[in-house]
């Protein structure tokens, strides 16, 4: 296929634009897909899928949630694709936490840490995910399991003090 644009070399390029519902598309070379007027508006983009994501399964009562600190209503954050304030995560939580999961692939952060906090971090994090291993053992009766858990809490307690003692 050939460039529409300079109609000399061969389109790599297929880009399809929607304005007014009118489609149009174009076949470009690299170099005149370089020079091409492609304004995307992420945000935009953003905020129709995320809107689309919400809206589906989600009853007409629910849009009518308000968050208490900052009065955001559930459908003004499916307009606008974001939060108020922080709190909002908390009050819209059971609308938004497949979605969200669902858009980032998992549901805690799992991105970079800052260097100097790092260690801490993910030391809290391993105790957070021991204690909730602990008590599910615990509840199952699996106390083989419970023990060992306890055990490794013991060790990396023991650790993260002797470590500790060592900085100061």
């Amino acid at each position: 296929m050939i460039c529409d644009v300079c109609g000399a070399n061969i389109a790599t390029v297929h880009v399809e634009k929607m304005v007014d519902n009118q489609k149009t598309a174009h076949n470009l070379c690299a170099s005149c897909a370089a020079g091409f007027d492609m304004q995307l508006d992420f945000n935009a983009i953003f905020k129709s899928f995320l809107g689309a994501a919400l809206s589906g399964g989600v009853k007409t009562d629910e849009i009518r949630l308000r968050c208490k600190s900052c009065g955001l209503e559930f459908s003004r954050f499916q307009k606008l694709g974001r939060f108020g304030c922080a709190d909002c995560y908390k009050y819209f939580e059971p609308q938004t936490f497949s979605v969200l999961k669902n858009i980032h692939g998992a549901d805690k952060h799992t991105g970079k840490l800052p260097r100097k906090l790092e260690a801490g971090i993910k030391y809290t994090r391993t105790i957070e995910q021991l204690k909730c291993d602990l008590q599910n053992a615990v509840k199952t009766e699996n106390y083989e399991e419970a023990a060992r858990l306890r055990d490794i809490m013991r060790g990396m307690s023991r650790e993260g003090s002797v470590a500790n003692d060592q900085m100061v």
